[in-house]
């Protein structure tokens, strides 16, 4: 009877302890949608730090993973939008719900420039080239001489 209950006994310590060392999962969810329209933001980047890893969102804007307990580090990110980087510890199953804001970013200067505008207006004729002396002796000679009719 006694070799019974210190069995058993020795039997939940050990399970008791496998739990503890095996640690517990979690679900973190995540939904990304837009700051000012609230419309969720589809193939938005999730990365997850220190165990590397993170996926997209789907077409609802939404992604989820189990996680053992821990601390991570958590970064956001979608073109055109500003990066969210968050810090969370996870002891429970957790729904983020982030808003990302739009980023604009100032262009340098477009310049753009035409030659004669209204040039293929005027010249009636089609297939028509125009060629100096100069694109004439880039042609590729045969016996020395360039062919003008070929050119």
């Amino acid at each position: 009877m006694i070799k019974r209950k210190i069995f058993y006994l020795l039997l939940l310590s050990m399970f008791g302890f496998s739990s503890s060392i095996l640690g517990q999962e979690y679900t973190l969810s995540f939904q990304v949608i837009d700051f000012d329209t609230g419309l969720p933001l589809q193939d938005a980047q999730i990365s997850i730090s220190p165990c590397d890893c993170g996926g997209i969102t789907s077409r609802s804007g939404r992604f989820s993973i189990r996680l053992p307990q821990d601390t991570y580090e958590l970064n956001v990110s979608f073109i055109g939008y500003k990066d969210e980087t968050r810090t969370l510890t996870l002891n429970e199953s957790v729904i983020l719900r982030i808003a990302l804001e739009e980023q604009e970013e100032q262009l340098s200067e477009v310049i753009v420039r035409a030659k004669k505008i209204v040039e293929n207006i005027e010249s009636p004729q089609m297939g028509a080239l125009q060629l100096d002396s100069r694109d004439l002796r880039k042609i590729p000679a045969a016996v020395g001489e360039f062919d003008v009719l070929r050119g």
